[in-house]
């Protein structure tokens, strides 16, 4: 069953973001009492809106789902059939960013259930206040979620996230994305279209011509070079070594004060 909460407050011009949910539970009136629940988070708000799926079974969820289709779940561990735990294992092994959240009964099959990484339980009969605080929680995780771009690639347009970009290199008529994990993906997209989009976020550091490198994924600057944590290593343009070198340590230095690993 799915159901599509569209809010009739008027709207201040600030796009809403639409939160895409799956609940699973073979018991009737805990589903009913989830859904419900989550439907009456979301009538009134300004700034996000719902659409929500309801599956009695974790097959049932699993013949529909697909990497991004939901961004937060709602999964009771204890249903006839396939359990929750082995569905939440499934379901995490397909899409390693979905928000997982455990329906139970008690707190007895938790242990078993850390290894899908849940964002949280919730003790059946699940109280209003309770869900209403969680998804209040989600709602500002999810809203905090790493920015895309959209490249054009030989197998269609696919959506990066930024951060797991490590660098951008011309090659010709095409532009290479190096991935984390030296990954590589080839755009026909020109290097000036893609870097200039990059260029926005600060993690960029344009190191010399036709060479766009992510900050987050450099390790030093050893004499001419950037030398990165995945093994590359690019040249610095001459002219202005020491600039981008200030430029890193500046970057460097700002991720500490953050308390952020570098």
């Amino acid at each position: 069953m799915l159901y599509c909460i569209k809010n009739t407050v008027p709207q201040t011009g600030k796009q809403q973001m639409e939160v895409r949910i799956a609940v699973t539970d073979d018991d009737q009136n805990d589903l009913a009492r989830v859904t419900e629940g989550i439907r009456s988070f979301f009538a009134d708000r300004r700034d996000s809106t719902a659409q929500i799926s309801s599956f009695s079974s974790a097959e049932s969820l699993l013949e529909v789902f697909e990497p991004g289709s939901f961004d937060l779940v709602f999964l009771d561990i204890l249903m006839g059939g396939m359990n929750g735990v082995s569905c939440a294992n499934r379901l995490r092994e397909a899409d390693k960013k979905l928000t997982l959240v455990f329906l139970t009964s008690s707190g007895e099959y938790a242990l078993d259930a850390y290894a899908a990484h849940p964002y949280d339980y919730l003790i059946k009969p699940v109280d209003m206040g309770r869900l209403h605080r969680l998804l209040e929680e989600i709602l500002h995780m999810l809203g905090k979620k790493e920015a895309e771009i959209s490249l054009k690639t030989r197998n269609g347009v696919l959506s990066i996230p930024i951060g797991s970009i490590s660098a951008v290199l011309s090659q010709g008529h095409t532009t290479e994305i190096v991935l984390s994990e030296r990954q590589k993906l080839q755009s026909p997209q020109t290097f000036r279209e893609v870097s200039e989009a990059l260029l926005k976020d600060p993690r960029f550091l344009p190191c010399n011509r036709g060479i766009l490198v992510n900050m987050e994924h450099a390790e030093s600057m050893p004499g001419d070079v950037i030398r990165m944590k995945d093994g590359g290593v690019y040249p610095l343009r001459v002219k202005q070594r020491r600039e981008l070198v200030s430029q890193f340590s500046q970057y460097m230095v700002y991720m500490m004060s953050k308390g952020m690993t570098v």
